[in-house]
């Protein structure tokens, strides 16, 4: 492919000087490597995973369980992309910190002073750990069954979004849900997301 410095640049698509371990909730997308359907395949408006597809679905769920601090929310595994929302909340104690509603309310937590606040992560953080653990479970899984695969799963990098007010929140949760219901016009649609996804928001 030749070198297209509109896709292949290598500079941040982080908002710059935003703190990505403060309390918020975020939009995520993640693409496949070269955006190839790997993780399964769409049947009648319904993605039929494959066993890496299964893998991802299994580590993205497992997240909140090695984070805290976090709440998971929406999520699709498509062929060859995946979305989700994760809300970060900074303050919780050593339990699961749960949302008191997925509506972006306002919320407090009790945090106990016998027990310190968990390590703060960044939702870069909390991302590279999930592609991470997709990629070392897909790795063991060809190297112990001597599949010739390719071990690589994830493209470079992912978009993000901050999600601002209920209606954007509203907006994205619909578009997660429907997601594999417009898959045959995924491709131009995902393209025009990232876009937007990639412009610069106002703090």
């Amino acid at each position: 492919m030749k070198f297209n410095p509109k896709l292949h640049h290598r500079q941040s698509i982080r908002l710059k000087g935003y703190d990505y371990s403060q309390s918020g909730s975020y939009f995520i997308t993640i693409c496949a490597r070269e955006k190839e359907c790997i993780f399964g395949e769409i049947k009648e408006g319904k993605t039929i995973l494959s066993h890496l597809g299964q893998l991802v679905e299994q580590e993205w769920l497992a997240l909140s369980h090695r984070f805290p601090q976090i709440h998971l929310d929406e999520y699709v595994v498509m062929p060859n992309h995946f979305h989700g929302i994760i809300h970060i909340a900074v303050g919780a104690g050593l339990a699961s910190a749960q949302l008191a509603s997925a509506q972006l309310e306002t919320i407090q937590f009790k945090t106990e002073q016998l027990n310190p606040a968990p390590p703060i992560s960044t939702l870069g953080n909390i991302v590279c750990a999930f592609k991470s653990l997709v990629f070392k479970r897909h790795y063991d899984f060809i190297r112990n069954n001597h599949l010739d695969e390719v071990a690589k799963c994830w493209q470079r990098n992912y978009w993000e979004r901050v999600i601002r007010n209920h209606q954007e929140y509203n907006n994205i949760q619909n578009y997660i849900i429907t997601n594999p219901e417009r898959w045959s016009q995924d491709s131009d649609n995902l393209e025009r997301l990232l876009s937007r996804m990639t412009e610069k928001q106002s703090p």
